[in-house]
């Protein structure tokens, strides 16, 4: 009977950097992302800039002046009565009288309760801290009554304020004041034209 040859069991074939298959066409080694994740990421970014383009342009753009704390309304039978301090001076909040002065251009003082309740109607109350008579003090008089002039038959007020604090000009909204020493037309315009007839309740 013929004897069979026994096969010898042959050994794990050898890899070599030539016996490796290619990798696929198109990808590159490395980091690799999805697809569908660079183009969710790429939707994402777009839609956030409109969103950034509106908050960056908010900033650019604020309105001049600063905010302050509102005082609670308390309305008043005469303008002497007694109430608590003002937040600031001139006023932005806080007790008033029942009515307000009549609006446009002023020659004599007006009480600080008077143009809060100016304020509560939405108006605006500008004030200059000098005697028109000083020097540079007329000039500062007739720009700001150029500017009022183009809101005529508007709510608001001008008039000299001899309690206007650290400034020569003050101007009143209702939880807003912006303050400046001379005439800054293109801020003064801003903040009149930001907060007329826009009191926040």
């Amino acid at each position: 009977m013929p004897r069979r040859r026994r096969r010898r069991a042959k050994g794990p074939a050898k890899v070599t950097v030539e016996s490796l298959p290619p990798p696929p066409k198109g990808r590159k080694q490395g980091l690799k992302i999805g697809r569908g994740r660079l183009i969710l990421f790429a939707i994402v970014a777009v839609g956030l800039l409109p969103v950034e383009w509106i908050i960056f342009n908010r900033i650019q753009t604020a309105p001049p002046g600063d905010d302050t704390a509102i005082r609670e309304e308390l309305v008043l039978d005469e303008a002497w009565d007694m109430h608590d301090p003002y937040v600031t001076i001139p006023p932005t909040s806080g007790a008033r009288t029942r009515e307000g002065a009549t609006w446009g251009v002023h020659t004599e003082p007006i009480a600080n309760e008077v143009q809060v309740a100016n304020l509560a109607e939405g108006g605006l109350v500008i004030q200059y801290g000098c005697d028109r008579r000083s020097e540079g003090c007329g000039e500062i008089v007739e720009q700001l009554e150029a500017i009022v002039g183009r809101y005529a038959g508007r709510n608001v007020v001008l008039a000299p304020g001899p309690a206007v604090a650290n400034a020569r000009i003050a101007v009143t909204a209702w939880g807003k004041i912006l303050k400046m020493n001379s005439v800054d037309a293109e801020d003064l315009v801003a903040f009149v034209e930001a907060y007329l007839d826009n009191r926040e309740e």
